[in-house]
């Protein structure tokens, strides 16, 4: 989580090139990003879904093995993952002609927070591999969805620095997740370790919906 801070935190004073305009080095204008209730809103569902995501990111291996898998059945059911979380970035042009990008956010929180709670109850490899597709709407569907809003929150000339914005609360919230997540699942288990991660989850939904109006007029945040 700490490397990870670390490269937001170069990736923050990268000159943008995403815009067709090129000035110095823009960045966004925080105090205006702040104010902005949509935007605000992505900082915190992004932190909270860090926060419950750090908890499978971090021990996904020790979680499997501990509920019966061997080491080898492991390594497949992380496969099965990353194939299909591929899978979702090679269409997500097609998922967002066809759906609005907060509409795909709250699938792949919604669609998380049942993982989480229905992991620990799984002992087997084919269960695991069943589950497991559904890491496409963990990070691929979200990660796509937290993309696309910031690049309507924020203008082009920013969207670099967005963007860092955005995923270092990500990165802030696996952090968290991942001492809170540890300290859980030594003193109570599993079991209530994924069960409060798919609470955190829920929460990043309700955070969204609260603001899901907001989403549709939206005046872009440009630099400062």
């Amino acid at each position: 989580a700490g490397w990870l801070l670390a490269f937001h935190a170069c990736t923050w004073r990268l000159p943008d090139t995403q815009s067709p305009v090129r000035s110095s080095k823009p960045r966004l204008d925080l105090a205006a990003a702040f104010r902005s209730p949509p935007f605000v809103a992505l900082m915190l569902a992004s932190l909270l879904h860090g926060i419950a995501f750090s908890n499978y990111e971090h021990f996904s291996a020790r979680t499997f093995e501990d509920l019966g898998v061997s080491p080898l059945g492991v390594s497949a059911i992380l496969l099965v993952g990353i194939f299909f979380e591929s899978l979702v970035f090679w269409v997500a042009p097609r998922l967002l002609n066809r759906w609005s990008a907060i509409t795909l956010a709250t699938v792949a929180l919604l669609t998380t927070a049942a993982r989480w709670w229905v992991t620990p109850h799984i002992s087997s490899f084919s269960g695991f591999a069943l589950l497991q597709p559904t890491h496409a709407f963990t990070f691929a569907l979200w990660y796509i969805a937290a993309m696309h809003l910031v690049s309507r929150l924020v203008t082009d000339e920013v969207r670099t620095t967005g963007q860092t914005l955005q995923f270092t609360a990500f990165a802030i919230g696996m952090a968290v997740g991942v001492a809170a997540g540890g300290a859980i699942r030594d003193a109570q288990g599993i079991t209530t370790a994924f069960h409060h991660a798919a609470l955190v989850d829920l929460l990043a939904v309700a955070v969204l919906l609260a603001t899901a109006r907001r989403f549709a007029s939206i005046i872009p945040i440009g630099s400062r």
